[in-house]
Order: structure tokens, then C-alpha cells, then sequence
């Protein structure tokens, strides 16, 4: 039997700790409008951490990719966030890739994505 959080998250992995690049989605013109909270501030950063792979949405998730990292020709999600949801009364949902040790937190961008993020979930 899968462990609960693969069958919810769709069974992600990832490789050893490397260091790369994690890049704000390109909105074009329309970045004034749709600048969303959880990356306002954070410029394009780099740190050394680990990258999944893999990750799944449920089916029928709504939900926008803000921040992405380049991986060995895939643009692998690292800031994704979703309102609603399956259920009737669902509230905000968030995904930070980052974090898997303090390290992360030596990264200003990842810091402020984080703060950020928890502002968002915990606003009305």
C-alpha cells in the first residue's frame, strides 16, 4: 500500500542537492496585473537544494505555477499555488519546493517566498 502523501502529492522524487536556478514565471505584460503575493518582492535566485521531480496536481486542481526551475531540459515547478479545491469549502493550497534543510533559509528569495506564502495562506 502507497503511503497516503504519494497517492495525495502523485508520488514525487528527487535527485541529490545541486545547485541551480529558480526563475519567476514570464507574464509578459500582464506581470503588473497578476503579481501574485506569495512571490511579490523575491527576485530570480539561486541556491543549492534539493529538486523534485515528478510532482502531480490532483485532477481538477486549479492552480498557477509562479516560480519554476531549469533541470536537464524541464522547467520543474517550485512555487505553485491553488485556491479551492475538490471539496466544497476548500481553502488556499501552496507548494514551496524549497527547504529541505536550514541552508535554504541562507537565501534571501527563498525566506521572503516563504514569509510570504505563510501571509498568504493565513490571510482572509
Amino acid at each position: 500500500m502507497r503511503p497516503r502523501i504519494l497517492v495525495l502529492s502523485g508520488g514525487p522524487y528527487h535527485p541529490v542537492a545541486a545547485q541551480f536556478a529558480l526563475l519567476q514565471e514570464d507574464l509578459g505584460e500582464r506581470a503588473e496585473i497578476v503579481c501574485h503575493p506569495v512571490v511579490a518582492g523575491v527576485d530570480d535566485f539561486e541556491l543549492e537544494d534539493e529538486l523534485y521531480c515528478n510532482v502531480q496536481i490532483a485532477p481538477g486542481m486549479d492552480f498557477t505555477v509562479h516560480a519554476w526551475a531549469p533541470y536537464h531540459g524541464l522547467r520543474l515547478p517550485m512555487i505553485v499555488t491553488a485556491e479551492g479545491g475538490r471539496v466544497s469549502g476548500a481553502g488556499r493550497t501552496a507548494f514551496l519546493a524549497n527547504g529541505h534543510d536550514l541552508k535554504a533559509l541562507d537565501c534571501e528569495g527563498f525566506r521572503r517566498a516563504a514569509v510570504n506564502t505563510l501571509s498568504w495562506l493565513l490571510s482572509e
